[in-house]
């Protein structure tokens, strides 16, 4: 008998062994690896992107020679017209916060060449037939990582990627270093814009595996409620209860609303934005340079429970900008 693998030496991190949250995906190194196999492989010459979107799809999608047009969305998230598709367009759509599953059925079916963005919706399963891409990081405390969907995954083979020097960043905030890790954080954001597609490190597979994954989204459909139940009435964006969906965050739409983010921040309580160098694109778009500059993205992840969101209640109504 042969035997390839190493016996004996120092240890390694320990990690479980559990389940993978979509063992019939196909593991790739980060979301955007995902879309670029997805063009290259389905040949499309023309794709219809979001406005109001991430500049990384855009660059990723002019990284592979594809034409990108531009469109606008209802006050719900939701496509204001679907264009007429030839079979060398494709239509790509975002679950915005995780909370537009029912918008992605809906395309799912009505839309041939669809390409669903599911970077903040790690746990809405796509259909077979449709192509997607999700990105782990953005839910959970892994270096990199997403799941490739779709009939183009058949007979993918791409080289293994390794991890262990994009994890700085989370070693340091478990060590107590936040502030110290930030550096290393937005030096891993910057670099994956330069990555080619590959397959899911071995450490970031570990490490998902590790996961509890149930107790993930328990956690966060808890705490997005607990919010929607304060905030409702005030929250001007349309959105409902979370039903079976699991939220990245709960998206708080309100006038001043860059101001509240301001004084959130002083409190340090840190909010997100979602997307802060998109102005260009927007331009004209009532609706998207509304939400981009008035949106609070909530923090509802899984590390909190009922005493961090009842500082975060109570810190927002002793900043009521009403």
């Amino acid at each position: 008998m042969s035997w390839s693998r190493e016996i004996g030496g120092y240890l390694q991190l320990e990690l479980g062994d559990g389940q993978i949250p979509y063992p019939h995906a196909y593991p790739v190194n980060c979301g955007r690896a995902g879309l670029e196999v997805i063009l290259k492989r389905r040949g499309y010459r023309r794709i219809w992107v979001p406005a109001y979107i991430c500049n990384a799809v855009y660059e990723t999608v002019e990284k592979t020679d594809v034409e990108a047009v531009s469109y606008g969305l209802t006050r719900n998230l939701e496509p204001r017209n679907i264009p007429r598709l030839s079979r060398e367009d494709a239509l790509l759509y975002v679950n915005y916060w995780g909370l537009k599953d029912k918008a992605c059925d809906a395309l799912s079916s009505r839309v041939g060449n669809l390409i669903l963005d599911l970077s903040q919706a790690l746990f809405y399963k796509p259909r077979t037939n449709v192509d997607a891409f999700n990105s782990i990081r953005k839910f959970v405390g892994v270096p990199d990582g997403g799941y490739l969907f779709g009939g183009c995954v058949e007979g993918l083979d791409l080289p293994r990627a390794m991890s262990w020097q994009h994890c700085e960043h989370l070693l340091r905030r478990s060590d107590g270093d936040v502030s110290g890790g930030y550096a290393a954080f937005k030096a891993i954001e910057d670099a994956i814009s330069h990555w080619n597609p590959m397959r899911m490190s071995l450490l970031t597979e570990r490490m998902v595996r590790a996961l509890d994954f149930g107790a993930v989204k328990r956690r966060r459909r808890a705490n997005y409620q607990y919010l929607h139940k304060t905030l409702k009435k005030k929250n001007e964006l349309l959105i409902a209860q979370c039903g079976t969906s699991v939220p990245l965050c709960y998206p708080y739409f309100i006038r001043r609303g860059s101001v509240l983010k301001q004084r959130l921040n002083q409190r340090r309580i840190y909010t997100p934005s979602y997307w802060p160098d998109i102005d260009e694109r927007i331009s004209g778009l009532e609706t998207e340079i509304d939400i981009k500059n008035n949106l609070v993205c909530l923090p509802i992840d899984q590390r909190y429970g009922a005493d961090e969101m009842d500082a975060l209640r109570d810190a927002l109504r002793e900043e009521s900008l009403s």
